[in-house]
């Protein structure tokens, strides 16, 4: 699968757990929600946390990023998601964390993607290398 994506790749590993974290240059237009910043740490078990970093336009309950989604790329199936329970007016970029999400073995990249009320997923995808 063709993945048009710039993206600046900063990879940290340390002897307890293993830890991802990219930063994007993302789209100017927020009425979007976009993806700028996002990391990933293996947990001792095997499960995933990521923390992400989101900008947009919120203007209320009428228009905010409202949930993030980890994505399979070559697939598409949702392997996680993050509902964001209201507005972050005042809070931008915000970042919320997700934990215990489960990533195949084989799979060496995920995308992330931020959603809002009005544009649904419109924003820039954002593509995240795995750090096993």
């Amino acid at each position: 699968m063709k993945k048009l994506l710039i993206y600046t790749v900063l990879i940290l590993s340390t002897l307890s757990t293993l830890y991802s974290e990219e930063v994007f240059q993302a789209d100017d237009n927020l009425d979007f929600a976009q993806v700028v910043k996002a990391k990933a740490i293996q947990n001792s078990n095997g499960s995933w946390t990521f923390s992400v970093t989101i900008r947009h336009k919120d203007e209320g309950w009428d228009h905010y990023a409202d949930i993030w989604i980890i994505v399979n790329p070559d697939t598409g199936e949702i392997l996680g998601s993050r509902i964001l329970a209201h507005p972050h007016d005042n809070e931008q970029p915000f970042t919320r964390s997700l934990s215990g999400v489960t990533i195949p073995a084989d799979l060496k990249e995920v995308e992330i993607r931020a959603k809002c009320t009005d544009h649904g997923y419109e924003g820039k995808r954002f593509l995240l290398i795995l750090n096993f």
